[in-house]
């Protein structure tokens, strides 16, 4: 058997906190997988490196198929 022990407090706690209450609402029984999921969805999100800036997508049948992705660094990390 294994405990779950994570340390999380202030936002992240009360982030944590209110999706386990709205969980609980949908569902009688929460499972260690259910816990989990919400710590890891709300405290270890990556840091962002990179932004979404554009996108130019060109196909048709006469010539080579492309898509153009424009990513902006994140100066803030």
């Amino acid at each position: 058997m294994f405990s779950l022990v994570y340390d999380i407090d202030g936002r992240e706690l009360n982030d944590v906190f209110w999706w386990f209450k709205s969980v609980a609402e949908m569902k009688k029984v929460i499972t260690d997988d259910d816990l989990i999921a919400l710590v890891s969805d709300e405290v270890f999100q990556p840091t962002v490196i990179w932004k979404f800036g554009d996108v130019q997508v060109t196909c048709g049948t006469l010539g080579l198929s492309t898509a153009t992705v424009k990513l902006i660094a994140d100066v803030g990390t």
